[in-house]
């Protein structure tokens, strides 16, 4: 999908296009977030802004915008998620921006009412939507025998 994603990038717009990386400073989405860079597109990446290997110092500094989100949405015991008041919906950046983009591209999200939120707050202003499901990406995890059904984000340990 990433190479599509380049290839459709690279022969649409001559300016570069407009591409949201969610999780974009993370282990697995900073390589994208710096092909797109390199490669002559507008990046903006929107992760909690932790600081793993100096990452986002680095794509800060190339021109990269920074929306600092936190994607968890909360649960309530009775109500379920709370996901027009948590996660995405706290992103005044996101949110009150009227800013449209050329493709997203999702590394972070973890659960399917995240996936729905992103979906619904970003309607109307995505030209492609890539989501890369994070299940597979674990060679390294705390359930060694990968029998159970579902494997979660806190199954993962960082190298």
């Amino acid at each position: 999908l990433l190479s599509l994603l380049a290839w459709a990038c690279s022969c649409s717009v001559a300016s570069g296009w407009s591409v949201l990386v969610m999780g974009g400073t993370g282990f697995r989405g900073h390589f994208t977030s710096e092909l797109l860079v390199r490669s002559g597109h507008n990046v903006t990446v929107l992760s909690r802004g932790k600081p793993y290997w100096g990452v986002l110092e680095k794509l800060k500094e190339k021109g990269v915008v920074h929306w600092s989100c936190n994607r968890t949405i909360e649960v309530d015991s009775v109500a379920g998620p709370l996901s027009t008041t948590t996660g995405l919906a706290t992103c005044n950046e996101l949110v009150n921006s009227s800013t449209a983009f050329d493709a997203v591209v999702d590394f972070s999200s973890k659960h399917p009412d995240q996936l729905k939120q992103a979906i619904k707050l970003l309607s109307g202003r995505v030209g492609f939507y890539i989501f890369i499901s994070n299940h597979g990406v674990y060679d390294v995890s705390k359930n060694a025998t990968h029998d159970e059904p579902t494997l979660f984000e806190s199954d993962a340990k960082r190298p």
